[in-house]
């Protein structure tokens, strides 16, 4: 098992290809980190939409149970915090794992 708790992931091609980083885009890129769990409710919405729009990620992950990773503090260009929580209800999500990019570096 590798410890994330020392790696800082970056991936340049995917910010230049994507024309930057913004908040509209963060959690797609996050998805390509390591830190980014697969088997999340983004990652379940992201499939079951591949070929459709998806509109409100936010409201889509209130009305699902587990785990899913959203955007709490936006410091946009520059800094995001994402929580990984386990969202047990509408109202109530349980927080995890913080994760921060900045500078286009995700770590945690």
């Amino acid at each position: 098992m590798i410890d994330l708790s020392v790696i800082a992931w970056r991936m340049p091609e995917w910010i230049s290809a994507y024309g930057g980083l913004r908040t509209d885009n963060v959690l797609e890129y996050f998805a390509q980190s390591p830190f980014y769990d697969r088997h999340s409710n983004n990652q379940l919405l992201k499939m079951q939409t591949q070929f459709s729009t998806l509109g409100d990620l936010q409201g889509h992950l209130k009305k699902m149970r587990g785990i899913e990773f959203i955007i709490s503090a936006n410091y946009d260009p520059d800094a995001w915090v994402i929580y990984k929580q386990d969202r047990t209800s509408e109202q109530n999500g349980m927080s995890g794992q913080t994760k921060h990019l900045t500078r286009h570096s995700a770590h945690i």
